[in-house]
């Protein structure tokens, strides 16, 4: 129905700016622009009440679907008139494009996109918060400090003592662990002043420093 009403316009347009038309009367001419001069545009909306009465610009034809029947939904193709007047719903909207422009539409996702979106995803490694990594980084001396007492305890225990303290008892422990490596350790080259003295004087003078 649109394209009927475009190709009547174009063709009352061309007889109401010609002087003269090739096959016609000039007298005919005459009185056709006199019957169809202030009334050549109509409503493109065949429903509107209007549509039997004819506007006689464009301009004032225009302004009337504007004012009545704008729509916020209009038509996707460029050349159709109801891309100015629109839908009311998209019901309408979807009516007419079957109606006056059906054919092949093209896929709304293309293939290689599918195929790209059905690939699975590459796992991310995971990341540890950053209070969970400082708290951590804020353990690993001290549980490096419990390890190393608990090793020097098992492999150089102190005797039962009774009511020793506790800075005491380390005192002894450290100074059995030196005493231990310096026994296990080679003795001072011959001649020099430290070969006169044994393990115990040894672990003495490093205990007084």
């Amino acid at each position: 129905m649109s394209r009927l009403i475009q190709e009547h316009e174009t063709i009352v347009q061309a007889l109401l700016s010609a002087n003269s038309v090739p096959g016609l009367a000039q007298d005919r001419l005459d009185t056709f622009k006199r019957s169809h001069g202030a009334a050549a545009f109509f409503c493109s909306l065949s429903s509107c009440a209007a549509a039997s009465e004819a506007f006689p610009t464009e301009y004032a034809r225009d302004e009337h679907e504007k004012l009545v029947h704008m729509r916020r939904l209009p038509c996707l193709v460029a050349s159709c008139s109801y891309t100015s007047i629109g839908f009311r719903d998209s019901k309408d909207l979807k009516r007419h494009m079957r109606d006056y422009h059906s054919g092949p539409k093209p896929s709304i996702i293309p293939a290689s996109v599918r195929r790209i979106a059905s690939q699975p995803r590459p796992s991310m490694p995971r990341v540890r918060p950053f209070s969970q990594a400082q708290n951590a980084e804020q353990s690993e001396p001290q549980e490096a400090h419990v390890q190393s007492s608990h090793i020097v305890d098992d492999l150089y225990p102190l005797p039962q003592t009774i009511d020793m303290p506790a800075q005491q008892q380390q005192q002894q422990r450290l100074q059995q662990v030196t005493l231990s490596q310096l026994r296990r350790s080679h003795r001072p080259q011959p001649g020099s002043w430290q070969s006169t003295l044994n393990a115990e004087q040894r672990a003495g003078m490093l205990w007084n420093m």
